[in-house]
């Protein structure tokens, strides 16, 4: 055993020999990975007088995130639309903390936006695709999941896939 070895060193070699302390970490690391978001689903809103405008549609996607949204740095949407074989990334909403919770503050990533209505409103993420035409969106199966990255830049586990079809 080690002890009868460290024994044996202190007999014969007239030396003492003490094991090396541990240290002790003096902060907890940041969370290297984050959770999926929950619950998405996608839907579609029809423009009427008003916002969105009369003639244009836009695609809504909304989820829940149910872990502490200070570890997440940004969360990151895919999409697969009609006749793609493959999910893209479409959007990144960077710093999602920075937004009010109320639906009143919204997150750019190019024509996306974000915005965190989990204390009105449902208590739910939303994004909302770009306006458009019916014909700017071709009919067929439209598939979605997201991501949370940390803010150690590692992402995590996709969300389950979403689908509507059009």
């Amino acid at each position: 055993s080690n002890d009868t070895l460290t024994k044996n060193l202190e007999i014969k070699s007239g030396l003492t020999v003490t094991p090396t302390p541990t240290p002790t970490p003096t902060s907890t690391p940041a969370p290297t990975s984050v959770i999926a978001p929950s619950s998405v689903t996608i839907g579609w809103y029809k423009g009427f007088s008003g916002q969105p405008a009369v003639g244009t549609y836009q695609m809504a996607i909304s989820f829940l995130y149910s872990s502490n949204i200070s570890d997440v740095q940004s969360f990151r949407l895919y999409l697969k639309k009609p006749g793609e074989s493959s999910f893209s990334p479409v959007a990144t909403f960077v710093n999602p903390s920075s937004i009010g919770s109320t639906c009143s503050g919204d997150i750019y990533s190019g024509e996306w936006k974000m915005r965190n209505c989990t204390t009105s409103g449902g208590g739910y993420w939303q994004i909302f695709g770009p306006l458009g035409p019916s014909s700017s969106y071709s009919t067929g199966e439209y598939n979605a999941y997201i991501t949370a990255i940390s803010n150690s830049g590692v992402e995590g586990s996709a969300s389950a896939i979403a689908r509507n079809i059009v």
